[in-house]
């Protein structure tokens, strides 16, 4: 049996980093269709409200928000809630900057992440699986992307990559906009 999963995570991110910045306000909905893996669950699946998890595409893995909407919809659809480790296709996905639940009914984490918000998904025909397919590091293990999401997290500009200041498509920071929030 093959692995189901297709590195994705990486050059999309890259592209919007590369294209967006920390214009992340900007961002219309990519409705390509992408696979992933559901390799943690942070908040409860039975919940019908928004679903926070983390997707995996089997090399990289970044927090997940699934819309409340998505999520009732999925549940009219499917007997039960999503669990570990299932394999779905986010459908109308996009990059937002929040705090991330913790798990475990944990509270938020104190500083942003780069999350991949999703308004539509669904599950995979082959759902069962009992482990995590390859092996997925958190996207911020890359340094660039953990760069990109200090960025973020400070504003001003700071979350803007040198190749979209380049193009001109981001708005450089200056002294007199520096405290400007582009991402919020």
């Amino acid at each position: 049996m093959s692995d189901p999963l297709q590195p994705w995570i990486e050059k999309y991110l890259r592209g919007i980093a590369e294209t967006h910045g920390g214009d992340l306000v900007a961002l219309k909905w990519c409705d390509k269709s992408e696979k992933g893996q559901v390799i943690r669950l942070l908040t409860d699946a039975q919940k019908d409200a928004i679903f926070w998890g983390m997707l995996s595409d089997g090399e990289y893995s970044v927090p997940l928000k699934i819309m409340k909407d998505a999520v009732v919809e999925d549940r009219q659809l499917h007997d039960g809630a999503l669990y570990e480790n299932s394999i779905i296709s986010v459908q109308k996905f996009k990059v937002v900057s929040a705090r991330v639940p913790l798990g475990n009914n944990s509270g938020l984490g104190k500083t942003p992440r780069v999350v991949i918000e999703c308004a539509a998904f669904g599950r995979s025909a082959r759902n069962v699986h009992t482990k995590i397919l390859g092996c997925p590091k958190l996207i911020t293990s890359h340094e660039d992307f953990k760069l990109w999401e200090e960025g973020l997290d400070k504003g001003g500009g700071a979350g803007n990559s040198p190749q979209a200041q380049e193009r001109g498509s981001i708005h450089r920071p200056t002294q007199s906009n520096a405290s400007t929030t582009y991402y919020r």
